[in-house]
């Protein structure tokens, strides 16, 4: 899957499920702009497990990796 493909379903889903309908770019930190607070990121990984088939296990968690839409990609490119 390409990275297009995969930035447009996570910008989709974190559209849809913004905790405070605050606006967001591709690069800003989305626990800082209040698109995601701790409940909605679980949320957030079990969408992934679903969308994607990639399971984040406790050793693989960086929080840096899902900081942005860019770094969640990243992170999806490099295991799907």
């Amino acid at each position: 899957m390409d990275r297009e493909t995969l930035k447009s379903r996570v910008r989709a889903h974190l559209t849809e499920n913004n905790v405070h309908g605050n606006e967001f770019g591709d690069d800003d930190d989305i626990f800082e702009t209040g698109v995601l607070d701790s409940l909605a990121f679980a949320d957030f990984l079990g969408f992934l497990d679903e969308e994607f088939s990639v399971v984040v296990e406790r050793h693989d968690l960086d929080i840096e990796d899902f900081q942005s839409v860019d770094r969640i990609v990243a992170f999806l490119a490099s295991r799907v």
